[in-house]
């Protein structure tokens, strides 16, 4: 009697640095996530900037005080649909094409595959991420200061850097679970924005409290999120048909 073949979670791992380096390969090869990067670090870099230099404290908007600081990294919540959609592509640029299929078939041991992934989008996000939150601050400072703001100091950088690698991994683990372009990136982008407009349009402050964000408790929301989201995608991903 033949043996039945080994499942997705049952094969034998295949090598870690070599399927690493594939999709390392894959990222920066295609134009649609080789630019992603450095999009989103100039995205959130000159929106910042912009902010900070139209800022001023004499104005209606903030008449009952603006935080230096969270206007210095402003340009974090329009960089981060870049950092989403990075995310997003690394996984469903695959099923669309159909090379997922070539992949796994590489690489057949799939949490070692969709661990490749995640290891590669990381590798590719975090220097970004530094760009990004280094650039805003460093220039939102001295256009702060010009307009009669104090000084930021450090606060809020972890929190945002956080916040953006977040962002991609969240859209990795939604792209995973989806495997559609459109509905992850809706899927993700809903999640990041809809909760500060519905603060808004309630004029209740506890949605914007468990919203997605650099600040207060917005970290932690986001990091349960996004570890939910790749728990889920990683199950498909193992499990689900590549077709």
């Amino acid at each position: 009697m033949t043996p039945a073949a080994p499942g997705p979670f049952r094969a034998a791992p295949a090598p870690l640095a070599g399927a690493f380096r594939a999709e390392w390969t894959k990222l920066w090869t295609l134009r649609s996530t080789a630019a992603l990067p450095f999009v989103a670090a100039a995205a959130t870099v000159a929106v910042s900037a912009f902010v900070c230099a139209a800022a001023d404290p004499r104005t209606v908007a903030c008449a009952d005080g603006c935080d230096p600081a969270r206007l210095a990294l402003s340009g974090v919540y329009c960089g981060q649909a870049a950092f989403a959609l990075l995310g997003v592509l690394v996984t469903t640029g695959e099923y669309r094409t159909g090379l997922i299929t070539y992949t796994l078939a590489a690489v057949p041991w799939r949490p070692a595959a969709f661990g490749a992934k995640a290891a590669a989008l990381l590798a590719a996000v975090l220097p970004a991420a530094l760009v990004a939150v280094g650039g805003a601050v460093t220039l939102g400072r001295p256009l702060l200061a010009h307009h009669g703001f104090a000084a930021t100091g450090g606060r809020g950088i972890g929190g945002a850097l956080l916040h953006l690698v977040l962002v991609a991994l969240l859209g990795l683990g939604v792209a995973a679970l989806l495997r559609g372009t459109t509905a992850a990136l809706t899927a993700v982008l809903a999640l990041l924005y809809l909760p500060p407009v519905a603060a808004l349009l309630l004029s209740d402050a506890r949605w914007a409290a468990w919203a997605p964000s650099p600040t207060g408790r917005g970290p932690a929301v986001l990091a349960t999120v996004t570890t939910a989201a790749l728990l889920l995608g990683a199950t498909r991903f193992a499990r689900g048909d590549p077709s």
